[in-house]
């Protein structure tokens, strides 16, 4: 998969990427909104991760540009700040998940592994579509 790591603290972005790499995935990284908006101008992404903090910027305003645009881009939420309410109005606003930090390497991969089954069946459903529309053709 091809993933974008969005989180203002350096050591968390270069540690995700790592894990992400080790995991046999592509990761690219952004320090901040403006970063994180021209990476999805430029490349299309499989996951991301988003920081709901991103500094003085908040991550979820981010988010409801990113679902907008694209209600079917994985995004995961990840957090120092994790809460109920962030939680709930991160999966309203179309998060794919919601991770708190510290997370383990465990944690990370599972997050993985649902997402590349979530790109899996949404493939399959595509074309499952589009052999019924050819048969009602």
């Amino acid at each position: 998969m091809d993933i974008l790591i969005i989180d203002d603290e350096e050591t968390i972005r270069k540690s995700t990427q790592v894990a992400v790499e080790a995991e046999d995935h592509y990761a690219e990284t952004a320090h901040d909104l403006a970063s994180a908006r021209l990476r999805f101008k430029e490349e299309n992404f499989d996951l991301v991760f988003l920081d709901l903090r991103l500094g003085e910027e908040d991550g979820l305003d981010l988010l409801a540009e990113i679902t907008k645009a694209n209600p079917t881009q994985l995004v995961v939420i990840f957090t120092a700040y994790a809460s109920v309410e962030t939680a709930v109005e991160a999966t309203r606003l179309g998060a794919f998940d919601y991770l708190s930090k510290p997370f383990t390497p465990d944690h990370l991969r599972g997050i993985l592994i649902k997402a590349k089954k979530a790109l899996k069946d949404r493939k399959q459903i595509q074309t499952l579509e589009t052999t019924v529309t050819e048969l009602k053709s």
